[in-house]
């Protein structure tokens, strides 16, 4: 799973990346076609994210799914973070259930 999260993160990275490029490229474009006007970005936009410390804990054969939702709910997680989490635990293989979308 974690594997997962870094590629999730490398991507997201990459994208990012891609869109301040644009945004240069976007920049240049505009001089080059109208002489005498410059652009100026006066606001700067940074993202990122800060990993907290947290606890894992071992259960002992497994546990339903109700008891994981449970278990993610009373940590505050959001119905899309929900989603996120159970389809990447099944695409890892660790849950034995139909993920159905509505």
């Amino acid at each position: 799973m974690n594997e997962q999260l870094e590629v999730l993160q490398d991507k997201h990275m990459a994208q990012m990346s891609q869109l301040q490029q644009q945004k240069i490229q976007g920049a240049q474009q505009n001089q080059a076609n109208n002489p005498g006007i410059r652009t100026v970005e006066e606001k700067k936009t940074t993202a990122g994210f800060v990993e907290e410390v947290g606890k894992f804990t071992i259960v002992d054969g497994g546990i339903t799914l109700e008891e994981m939702v449970n278990a993610l709910n009373s940590l505050g997680v959001t119905p899309k973070e929900m989603g996120s989490i159970l389809r990447a635990i099944k695409a890892a293989g660790a849950l034995q259930a139909d993920i159905k979308e509505t």
